[in-house]
């Protein structure tokens, strides 16, 4: 994904569903264990053959502002 804004400095947080047109929520956020600060993550947790839905919402740290959710994504795992 892109960075929101170039003169940010943003945390982001992924939400994964198995269903398209997920709301994000606790529920289904993933990579909870770290801090994303980078443009990139990786599922860890996929499973072959599952077909997975994704979406980014990012934290401006500097101005405490949330942007987002991202439009979703869909990825097949294979």
């Amino acid at each position: 994904w892109n960075q929101p804004y170039s003169d940010g400095e943003f945390n982001y947080f992924v939400f994964r569903s198995e269903s398209p047109g997920f709301s994000p929520g606790v529920g289904n956020q993933i990579g909870q264990s770290q801090i994303i600060t980078s443009n990139s993550f990786t599922d860890s947790t996929a499973i072959e053959s599952t077909t997975y839905y994704y979406k980014v919402v990012a934290q401006d740290i500097k101005q405490n502002k949330q942007i987002g959710p991202s439009n979703e994504i869909k990825i097949e795992v294979k």
